[in-house]
């Protein structure tokens, strides 16, 4: 075992340790996500639909209303193709609130995991690994759109995966290992688009295309132009095998969604869309983030924008971040300058895309294809989240750096005392964030849970188990 894939492992044990302290609530059942938005008016009783058919050795293709029915499959956001989903319905009692918020946990730690294993690859420290991967999972807009948007958030767990996978492949290497990355990161990117949002698989996209730049280690000397033939001659397979792999994995949920949204689909809000629905510019606009919002990078506060977001990702890493920017341009760290390349792409995205008023950015976004199905502004602070959590871990590899580079050969251990500090300012900070924003006391909203709980999907479950007389009483969710 070498020794990337050791610490792999080390930080994969710390993150399970966070995940049983952070969300020690759900463990326990005293606590749920199910507190607004999607998570009580669809995402749980779907998800106990598809819980149950996985169960019974079935796929949830149909959803039993007036005149036959509509397609369950149809819509994406159903997510009843989605293989994680099968192997919790097989772990976890269907229809009850630990077994969703569990499934939405497993998450948290998928997101972690691909973010450390990245960073590893990237040549960067342990210690940027285990930074990088607690702010993006725990501290950043992706962390509070677990309950108002459960398939959103599982889809954008995988984004780190798909840009892990995407640098594998893409680096020299031999053409077996490139190979088998290429395909890994077309079956990430099936798997976001089966976890139940496009949205999250078109940023992943995105975010693994802006790292190309870090993707390639240039020969000492080399310029980017000279090394751009080899860039595109590696690139085009890479994109072609993860092309077709995503393709076929997602292919019964591409083909019902389509028919879905060609036939069925209607898009709610001012104006009138057609197939493929984009949205209208003049929505778009009105939906972005203002320049008010800067202040939630500080107070981790939502944007005013109906969809929300936060700029947040923790005062630590961004304290981390300014370090990082200092320190490559005062000391011209050209080892480092191919990461910031890359993380100034995905910023300078994230942050056109989502302050849609500045033109003529909204314009151009809105008619280059994949890009325009976003149809809110906000979602590009997902990738925000992302670069930021990079770029702090950046800062604390870079601080090791200096250490070991003014200090004498004796004191190098004295590297891991920024490391504690960091990471202890982390655990305060991280304690303080995620958990209070987006879980609920089960006990103190009853109010809530029985909102849930009354969804009509819930009622007509339970109807026809009784028509048929087979009892599925154990759908109907426990508080």
């Amino acid at each position: 075992m070498n020794e990337r894939l050791r610490w792999f492992f080390v930080i994969a044990m710390v993150h399970g340790l966070l995940l049983a302290i952070l969300f020690k609530g759900v463990w326990s059942g005293t606590s749920t996500f199910v507190a607004a938005g999607d998570s009580i008016d669809q995402s749980f009783m779907w998800l106990a639909k598809i819980f149950a058919a996985a169960r019974h050795g079935e796929v949830a293709l149909w959803d039993f209303n007036v005149m036959s029915g509509v397609s369950f499959a149809g819509e994406l956001q159903t997510s009843p193709f989605y293989p994680v989903a099968w192997v919790v319905a097989w772990l976890l009692p269907p229809g009850t609130l630990q077994a969703f918020d569990i499934f939405l946990v497993l998450h948290f730690g998928i997101a972690a995991l691909g973010m450390t294993a990245l960073v590893l690859k990237l040549g960067l420290s342990p210690a940027a690994a285990l930074v990088s991967s607690a702010i993006f999972a725990y501290g950043t807009s992706f962390s509070l759109r677990v309950g108002g948007q459960p398939n959103l958030f599982a889809s954008l767990a995988w984004l780190p995966w798909v840009a892990f996978f995407f640098v594998a492949a893409i680096r020299p290497g031999r053409l077996l290992s490139s190979t088998a990355a290429a395909c890994g990161s077309g079956a990430a990117i099936a798997l976001s688009l089966l976890a139940g949002h496009a949205h999250s698989t078109v940023l992943a996209l995105i975010a693994a295309g802006c790292l190309l730049p870090i993707a390639f280690d240039n020969k000492p000397g080399q310029s980017w132009k000279a090394a751009m033939p080899a860039m595109v001659q590696s690139l085009l397979p890479v994109a072609l095998i993860a092309g077709v792999v995503a393709f076929l994995l997602a292919l019964p949920q591409i083909t019902a969604t389509k028919e879905y949204l060609e036939l069925a689909y209607k898009w709610y809000g001012e104006n009138y869309t057609s197939y493929p629905h984009i949205v209208p510019i003049e929505n778009f606009i009105k939906q972005g983030v203002g320049f008010r919002d800067l202040v939630t990078v500080l107070n981790g506060g939502q944007v005013r924008a109906e969809d929300g977001g936060t700029l947040f990702f923790t005062k630590s890493g961004l304290l981390l971040s300014a370090i990082a920017l200092v320190s490559i341009l005062y000391f011209r760290m050209a080892k480092y300058y191919g990461i910031l390349i890359s993380v100034t792409l995905i910023l300078c995205f994230s942050i056109t895309f989502s302050f849609a008023f500045i033109m003529p950015f909204s314009y151009i976004y809105m008619n280059i294809p994949l890009i325009n199905i976003i149809r809110s502004p906000p979602r590009a602070l997902f990738v925000f989240g992302f670069a930021a959590a990079l770029i702090a871990g950046l800062g604390i590899d870079i601080i090791q750096h200096l250490v070991r580079r003014f200090l004498p050969a004796r004191f190098a251990w004295a590297s891991t005392i920024p490391v504690i500090i960091v990471v202890l300012m982390l655990a305060v900070e991280l304690r303080s964030f995620a958990p209070r924003r987006i879980m609920i006391d089960v006990a103190a909203q009853q109010g809530v849970i029985h909102q849930a709980l009354e969804n009509p999907l819930a009622e007509k479950i339970e109807a026809l188990s009784n028509e048929s007389g087979t009892s599925i009483a154990s759908m109907r969710p426990v508080t």
